[in-house]
């Protein structure tokens, strides 16, 4: 199997959310989705420009960008995209992104998932937007960062999660939060809340229903870390022992696990421990 297809299978596998949880087999069917009958009738063909030009300005480029890129004669931006009509190299501005978007989801069939999507988001921003005036009138500040008002948005939906009891839901949100503080590079505390999902994921939770059964959790109990934790742990020099303390003293919401926390213990060590053996990471003895 070449390294494409090996990647293929273990992101199809595993979404990186920070941790994962699998099961002594797993099928993997590789599969391509194809384009609907007419698509051709439904798509832009005359999207973006395919010659070396600056969108704004139509200055002549010296070479077609690879990626990204801004125009040394107006300074601004220019974005590179495969046209869905032709399959040919693109350039295009910021606000046509959306219009390729548009043109893929007509070309295979995904056109309300897309309005969808698009709706989705849209509210997602007017939420976000609110959230920040809110914390404006409470902070008596002009100003609010990004990831301030991210947070409290995420202790809302966490804290909506656990009255609901949709602990599967509470999981996933522990684990955003984690990747936040990683990025903020806090990597104790995202070591920390990245131990809670894990345990979470272990225990199996069912949308609205509590966890699965201790013998259905204990026939295949494997967790999987991802790359984020591993270079959590590099950063705030820990080695399996700091990760076992601060394991044991994260103070859980009290709730009847199917499994105790010293049960859990062993599966999440192999699990960090299996990084070791890949040599994506060294580990003090």
């Amino acid at each position: 199997m070449d390294l494409n297809r090996f990647l293929k299978r273990i992101f199809a596998i595993f979404f990186v959310t920070g941790i994962g949880v699998t099961v002594k087999e797993s099928s993997y069917v590789e599969y391509e989705i194809k384009p609907m009958k007419g698509w051709e009738k439904l798509v832009n063909p005359n999207l973006g420009m395919v010659e070396a030009k600056c969108p704004h300005c139509y200055v002549v480029l010296k070479k077609f960008p690879g990626r990204k890129t801004k125009c040394r004669a107006c300074g601004r931006y220019m974005y590179i995209r495969t046209r869905p009509y032709d399959g040919k190299k693109i350039i295009i501005l910021d606000e046509e992104k959306e219009l390729v978007e548009l043109d893929n989801a007509k070309k295979y069939g995904q056109y309300e998932e897309f309005l969808a999507d698009k709706k989705r988001k849209e509210e997602e921003q007017c939420r976000f937007e609110g959230k920040r005036k809110e914390l404006k009138k409470i902070r008596k500040s002009e100003f609010v960062k990004d990831s301030a008002v991210q947070w409290n948005i995420y202790n809302e939906d966490r804290l909506k999660s656990a009255r609901n009891r949709d602990w599967k839901d509470y999981g996933h949100i522990t684990g955003k939060m984690a990747f936040q503080l990683y990025k903020e590079g806090k990597y104790d505390s995202a070591l920390n809340l990245w131990l809670e999902e894990a345990y979470f994921r272990l225990c199996r939770p069912i949308e609205n229903e509590g966890f699965s059964s201790r013998e259905m959790i204990l026939f295949s109990p494997r967790v999987l870390f991802l790359k984020f934790f591993m270079d959590c742990m590099v950063a705030a020099n820990f080695t399996i022992m700091d990760i076992e303390k601060q394991f044991f003293q994260i103070d859980f919401i009290n709730l009847d696990f199917p499994i105790s926390k010293k049960e859990a213990w062993p599966f999440i060590k192999k699990g960090v421990m299996e990084w070791k053996k890949l040599g994506h990471c060294f580990f003090k003895r």
